[in-house]
């Protein structure tokens, strides 16, 4: 996968990086505020047993029996199996609530994991309008042979209210060196992504990673996953 040189990280508007103002934006603190929410996500499915891997984060929609996790349709939609990996590294079954493919949005349920038990810690879903090249970070729980479990995945990035794609890696304010003591490293783009939170400076979800290419990231809207966890609250219901 082609890369992008720091040089050309601009997003859709033009605007450089490095003409920024970063404040009050902490990408460690928020790292470390937001990676207990993290999940690596591993699904099978009966006929073939070979696993794929992407990410997921901690929801709410009010369920009192189960943690449970958002992440993209095309990481669980097709496989009946759903393994998650939590950032304390412990490996859970997980059951799958409901799709929307519509909106290439899944949620499911942990089982073993209470929603109010210290493991389950849930990030609020934002519908505000981004302002215009914004700062914002993503969050994977890819798998990646430099780092043994837990450890978290970390791209920056601008967005802008007109347009769901933000540019990765503004390797200006954060690096390898200053993430590897928290267990952390640089996305790049890989397998496994897909369905890592992209979180604004309040640590709240402005978007979901769906797709990257030549350095962008596309985002789902999380208003659609609010609908989501609303439908399912209403569905449990019975409304």
């Amino acid at each position: 996968m082609k890369q992008q040189n720091e040089s050309d990280l601009t997003d859709r508007s033009g605007i450089e990086p490095r003409a920024i103002k970063f404040e009050p934006f902490d990408p460690l603190k928020l790292l470390k505020d937001v990676s207990p929410s993290i999940v690596k996500v591993r699904t099978a499915t009966d006929a073939d047993g070979e696993w794929s891997v992407g990410t997921g984060f901690m929801v709410s929609s009010g369920d009192k029996s189960a943690c449970e996790i958002a992440t993209v349709a095309h990481v669980t939609s097709k496989n009946n199996k759903i393994h998650v990996i939590t950032n304390n590294g412990q490996t859970q079954e997980a059951v799958l609530v409901k799709n929307d493919l519509k909106h290439e949005l899944s949620v499911f349920k942990i089982p073993g994991l209470l929603p109010d038990s210290p493991g389950c810690k849930p990030l609020e879903i934002s519908t505000r309008e981004l302002g215009n090249s914004e700062i914002v970070m993503g969050v994977s729980g890819v798998e990646d042979p430099r780092w043994p479990v837990p450890y978290i995945g970390v791209s920056l990035g601008l967005v802008s209210r007109d347009n769901p794609v933000y540019v990765r890696r503004l390797s200006t304010m954060v690096n390898e060196d200053m993430l590897r003591p928290m267990g952390a490293f640089m996305m790049r783009g890989d397998h496994g992504d897909s369905g890592g939170p992209i979180v604004d400076a309040a640590r709240k979800v402005v978007g979901i990673e769906a797709a990257a290419a030549n350095g962008y990231s596309l985002s789902e809207m999380p208003i659609f996953l609010k609908q989501l966890l609303d439908d399912i609250k209403a569905e449990r219901k019975g409304l």
